[in-house]
């Protein structure tokens, strides 16, 4: 287990996988809790790797800081910026939506506020049109 992750379970839950068009899975989106965001964010940018597209985009949805339960939130932050420089170095495009907060500015240099969740899907997608007209 990570030196970030003590006790916690870490739990990833796929609603639609990449080769699907079936979208009944995303209904059940749901918040989870905690979460341990560099493990999250390096698993979800290692299956990504792993599809046939030339162009990856990883959006991260985030509503503040990183934290578990159990962790050292200076140790977790430094973590999630470093795996984000990584992915990125790799070729994988990373945008960070905060969702109702700020801090996803310190950890995505691509990133974007959402100050009122009704405001989520139209952001969201203006953001989404941007990127993919690159």
């Amino acid at each position: 287990m990570p030196r970030h992750r003590i006790h916690e379970r870490l739990e990833h839950r796929i609603y639609k996988r990449f080769d699907s068009n079936d979208l009944t899975g995303i209904e059940r989106l749901d918040a989870g809790g905690n979460n341990c965001d560099p493990e999250s964010v390096r698993w979800a940018a290692n299956r990504l790797s792993q599809t046939k597209q030339k162009r990856k985009i990883l959006i991260v949805m985030n509503d503040g800081q990183p934290a578990t339960g159990d962790s050292d939130m200076r140790l977790l932050r430094g973590s999630l910026k470093e795996t984000v420089e990584k992915i990125t170095a790799s070729g994988i495009e990373v945008v960070g939506f905060g969702i109702m907060s700020e801090a996803v500015k310190e950890f995505y240099k691509d990133n974007l506020v959402i100050h009122n969740i009704s405001e989520l899907p139209t952001v969201a997608m203006g953001k989404l049109s941007k990127l993919l007209t690159k």
